[in-house]
């Protein structure tokens, strides 16, 4: 639960949760540039700085989500290189991807939306809340360890 933990403590530091005001706070450089279908993000670390790339043909709240997953990255795994890859989105594929899921899961669903919502249906909460089904599954997941 360390990316859940994790995004709790940035939340309250900044007191936002909209991953395009976080990465500005945090003074990383977001870029929209075409990248291969199956790669959705990467961060890009040069001489102090970050630069977090999203893939250009997402859509926008396909980008909030990826950006969120590669701020997780960025704050939690400092000195690794990362690529936010189709295939691996949300599933457990390694202890990295697993913390950069959970960051984004929390960043992105507060569990006081997700109690205000509880009678509501998946589809109607993500469409609501402007994620994907696989997020919310995640946070519905990650909340019941």
């Amino acid at each position: 639960m360390y990316g859940r933990n994790v995004a709790h403590d940035i939340i309250s530091k900044y007191g936002t949760r909209e991953p395009i005001e976080l990465a500005d706070r945090l003074g990383y450089i977001v870029i929209n540039f075409p990248l291969p279908n199956a790669i959705r993000g990467a961060i890009l670390r040069f001489k102090g700085c970050i630069a977090i790339g999203l893939n250009s043909s997402l859509n926008e709240y396909r980008k909030r989500e990826t950006l969120a997953h590669e701020i997780g990255h960025a704050i939690m795994h400092k000195g690794l290189g990362f690529f936010f890859m189709v295939e691996h989105t949300y599933q457990c594929t390694g202890m990295y991807e697993r913390e950069a899921n959970e960051f984004a899961a929390e960043l992105l669903i507060s569990d006081e939306v997700i109690l205000e919502m509880q009678e509501e249906s998946a589809e109607y909460i993500a469409k609501t809340l402007m994620i994907s089904k696989d997020l919310l599954a995640y946070k519905y997941t990650n909340n019941r360890r």
